[in-house]
């Protein structure tokens, strides 16, 4: 009976008193932890042997009061540490942890507000290893929804995770993030740029070109462009399946059929002037009917068709392609063509002398004409344009240089013996 009435009699609830270092009703008020100064390790070992703390208190002899003390002050700490371990340290320590490397936890940042705080932080330390890690832990525990609202003004983050998602190749949600924050022209850069790079089946890239015609580069400026790149691999595809078969072609070491696999309009030009120049339009290995589909000018198919042409040894064909009648039963180059670009350019495909004989005759300056048949060491022009200089001297030097009884020599030593040019000198 006397049990029951100490127990109506007694209170738990405790004044307040401004002594009292326990906390207060304001501290509680708090949001984050202030900087903490113990921690559980540093307390418990003191109450470690002593589970009836408050009974073994009053058998403490009154001169161990220092003692007493700091029993006391250990259970204050201990039962503050108890209160406040649910509560999360300031972002701003947090992100240093992280930065420096120490222990951290970011399980106690739930709300929206506390993500912001993270993220901000992490953003000042200027970290993009850090900045990382607090915007996958908002990515991880956010809505779809909040996430975009919640980088939507944080453009350092949204690039540090942008790069995190391109490098580990993670285009679904690479895309997701961009288009749900308007960055639409991006998104399909970066898809664009994955099937190109990464796709090397050509059904399977036009298929996934088609798909992206429709959903990202709908009404955008450059949908024509992707439309003929589109029209371009349903062009090649069967013509490399065709060549592959072909050992001739497929073996080449020039153009074998996979240099043709994905590449521009122009080096897919310069493979069929290789191996399909004779091809009639209405076959989709033509090259005239590329040209025309594609819309490719005349100037720029003459030079790809050159180097094309001159690369298999096909000269007659060089000619075709590059000269045509001028006045007077003379002849010129197509197109506004560059004379001294095809002799240039037919050298380096080492063009033999004979033929470059011909090309360096549409170059109309013979100083040029002179410098380029040296260049290119075609005798027969050099001595050609000597004598239509009347330089004697230079060109008896010149057949000095020559092999004796070769037929430049004689060529040499038929211009400076039975010629009737008057010398200059």
């Amino acid at each position: 009976m006397e049990e029951e009435d100490q127990e109506w009699l007694t209170s738990k609830i405790k004044g307040f008193s401004f002594g009292d270092d326990e906390q207060t009703p304001w501290e509680e008020l708090a949001k984050y932890q202030e900087h903490p100064q113990q921690t559980p390790s540093s307390v418990l070992p003191i109450l470690i042997g002593a589970p009836n703390f408050a009974r073994d208190l009053e058998h403490i002899p009154g001169d161990s009061r220092e003692v007493k003390a700091e029993l006391i002050k250990a259970k204050r700490a201990l039962a503050k540490l108890e209160t406040t371990r649910y509560i999360p340290l300031h972002p701003r320590e947090t992100v240093l942890n992280i930065f420096v490397g120490k222990p951290f936890s970011l399980e106690l940042y739930k709300t929206f507000r506390d993500k912001q705080d993270l993220i901000d932080e992490a953003q000042k330390l200027q970290c993009p290893d850090t900045l990382l890690t607090v915007t996958l832990h908002a990515k991880s525990t956010l809505s779809a929804q909040k996430f975009s609202e919640l980088l939507s003004s944080r453009r350092a983050a949204t690039n540090v995770l942008v790069c995190y998602l391109q490098e580990r190749q993670l285009l679904n949600d690479l895309t997701d993030l961009l288009t749900a924050l308007g960055r639409h022209e991006e998104a399909a850069f970066y898809n664009y740029t994955h099937v190109c790079s990464k796709i090397s089946d050509l059904g399977s890239k036009t298929k996934r070109l088609k798909s992206l015609l429709t959903s990202h580069f709908n009404g955008h400026p450059d949908a024509d462009l992707l439309i003929g790149q589109i029209n371009l691999l349903e062009r090649i595809a069967p013509i490399i399946e065709s060549d592959r078969r072909n050992v001739l072609i497929s073996e080449d070491s020039v153009y074998p059929s996979v240099t043709c696999h994905g590449e521009s309009v122009l080096k897919t030009l310069a493979y069929l002037c290789y191996h399909h120049w004779d091809s009639p339009e209405n076959l989709l290995q033509s090259p005239k009917a590329l040209k025309k589909i594609h819309k490719i000018p005349e100037e720029q198919f003459i030079w790809v068709a050159l180097r094309s042409r001159a690369l298999k040894q096909a000269w007659k064909d060089c000619e075709g392609i590059v000269i045509t009648k001028g006045w007077l039963g003379g002849k010129k180059t197509k197109a506004s063509v560059s004379p001294r670009g095809v002799v240039q350019t037919l050298h380096e495909c080492q063009a033999p002398p004979e033929i470059l004989h011909i090309f360096l005759q549409l170059i109309d300056d013979l100083e040029d004409r002179l410098n380029y048949a040296r260049r290119c060491k075609v005798p027969n022009t050099v001595i050609e344009c000597l004598v239509q200089s009347r330089d004697r001297q230079e060109l008896e030097t010149f057949k000095a240089k020559l092999t004796p009884h070769s037929p430049e020599w004689f060529y040499a030593e038929h211009a400076l013996t039975t010629s009737n040019t008057k010398w200059k000198n």
